[in-house]
């Protein structure tokens, strides 16, 4: 009877020991996809989708050039990943209110979570100054000249302080970011809405000069020591189309429904122009010596106290019944 208990025992040890030597481990791999699982946008309205339809209701109603990259990564990375995004996008935001904006911290959180940030920003820098001073030298749908002339150089002398400014700010923008997240930085430039404004020829003059300013600034940040970013040419894709693209014949700056999905086809080629990664759990078997280096011993250990601690417990009960019946 001992003899058939312990032969019992015995091969119960050696079935968790066969267990435990092959026993299964979460490990992750990473996996390359061509768009980013996780996309942050954001700068002014241009971003936002100011002016599109369904956008007084929420940004997210309308068919704004982030939200139409939303919806075709969304589909491509369903089986995978999944995607997300966030556009926190403010509309009339300038670069140096962007850039107070990042270093208070109020974009930390998303700065980490994300895989791909893009930047709209420069708008309101350049643009905001004419469109005011459009504003102002109008009136039912006519322009006093004379104001407009008047302006002018007043107009010139702020745009160039807002483009200094610009010149340390993009940079900032991109190096806090850097320091903040690993995620890739994709910078827009800044279409000319005024390219075809022939109405007024030294506002069109000026609009051109500055505008190409700006850009200048953007790309070469890019490249230099200090550049942390990838341009998106955003320009380009506007040139000679201006007034199908923008409504500016209502002196409003902003893209069209049709300018939106201009700009998602460019920031969509600039997005696909490198790879991301996401990590997938994988189950792995793992041999008992090699789970001992890594601390995996620990569960083999509890299996053999608790069934040594079962063998004792019967053997002495097995014992004590023997002596019983010899009595």
């Amino acid at each position: 009877m001992l003899k058939r208990l312990t032969s019992f025992i015995m091969a119960g040890m050696i079935g968790v020991f066969s267990a435990i030597s092959c026993y299964a481990q979460t490990e992750y791999e990473d996996i390359e996809t061509d768009v980013p699982p996780r996309m942050l946008f954001l700068g002014d309205s241009i971003a936002s989708g100011f002016g599109l339809d369904g956008y007084e209701s929420g940004r997210e109603n309308c068919r704004s050039y982030a939200n139409i990259l939303k919806d075709e990564y969304s589909q491509e990375l369903a089986d995978e990943c999944g995607f997300s995004m966030e556009n926190l996008a403010i509309d009339g935001q300038t670069s140096s209110q962007l850039l107070e904006g990042l270093e208070s911290g109020k974009y930390d959180r998303q700065l980490t979570n994300a895989d791909c940030i893009v930047i709209s920003i420069g708008g309101n820098d350049m643009l905001g100054v004419l469109i005011n001073a459009l504003s102002r030298s109008s009136e039912n749908g006519s322009f006093d000249v004379q104001k407009l002339t008047r302006s002018f150089l007043s107009m010139s002398g702020q745009i160039d302080e807002n483009l200094a400014a610009f010149d340390d700010n993009i940079t900032g923008i991109a190096k806090y970011i850097s320091q903040k997240s690993e995620a890739r930085i994709i910078v827009q430039t800044l279409y000319n809405p005024l390219e075809s404004y022939g109405q007024i020829p030294m506002l069109q003059k000026l609009g051109k000069e500055k505008i190409a300013a700006l850009n200048q600034k953007i790309i070469s940040h890019s490249q230099d020591d200090s550049g942390e970013y990838s341009v998106c040419d955003v320009a380009s894709e506007f040139t000679g189309k201006s007034q199908e693209l923008t409504r500016i014949n209502n002196f409003d700056i902003h893209p069209t429904g049709e300018g939106h999905q201009v700009i998602a086809e460019a920031v969509d080629r600039s997005v696909r122009s490198e790879k991301y990664s996401y990590q997938k759990a994988v189950q792995v078997s793992a041999a008992p010596a090699e789970e001992a280096k890594k601390g995996g011993s620990a569960a083999a250990m509890t299996a053999i106290i608790v069934i040594t601690a079962i063998f004792v417990v019967l053997l002495v009960r097995m014992m004590i019944s023997i002596k019983t019946k010899k009595k």
